[in-house]
């Protein structure tokens, strides 16, 4: 269902584009932290976006001429290559799991990297303050939501509570030893 620019919920919008801020700001300045803090981090950010990118309406009154991609191929490899250097250094491990070996075929830096490139570009036209380039953001956040990096958020986020609750025999994430104990 679409919706005109005047009629959507303002305050949402607002909401929306701060987390999407934290999440540009923590993805360009990744290697200033610990592994644990950016995977706790996007444990809580990537489900508040994707809530987001459901409630927010594809708005029927934007103009794309407005918009504009501002994080070009230079940026999103730098990124990459960083995110790539931290994650390759813990995903090491191959997931087992019939149900879900497909990850072990994606690349969580590029995923992150589809997703900061796309949310980076909604900040940095919604925050010019102007009417027709805020309603090109929010009709464009929309628009990748459902193309792309809704889908991405949710397979990083599957792979980073892989990764954050993973079985290992004989270690305090041994969860066999818990249900044997119920």
């Amino acid at each position: 269902m679409s919706k005109n620019y005047d009629s959507i919920d303002q305050e949402q919008i607002e909401q929306f584009i701060l987390f999407c801020q934290d999440y540009c700001n923590i993805v360009e300045s990744a290697e200033d932290y610990d592994f644990e803090n950016i995977v706790n981090f996007l444990l809580v950010v990537l489900p508040m976006l994707y809530f987001y990118g459901t409630v927010i309406k594809l708005i029927d009154d934007a103009d794309i001429e407005y918009a504009e991609r501002t994080v070009n191929e230079e940026t999103y490899t730098v990124i990459y290559n960083r995110l790539n250097n931290i994650f390759s250094k813990y995903f090491d491990f191959q997931i087992t799991d019939d149900d879900y070996l497909w990850l072990n075929n994606i690349s969580i830096p590029e995923y992150l990297c589809d997703i900061y490139q796309d949310l980076k570009d909604v900040v940095v036209l919604y925050n010019k303050n102007k009417i027709e380039t805020q309603k090109a953001a929010i009709y464009l956040a929309k628009y990748w939501f459902i193309d792309r990096w809704g889908s991405e958020s949710l397979k990083v986020l599957l792979a980073l509570h892989s990764y954050n609750y993973r079985y290992e025999e004989g270690t305090d994430n041994d969860f066999n030893d818990l249900y044997n104990d119920l």
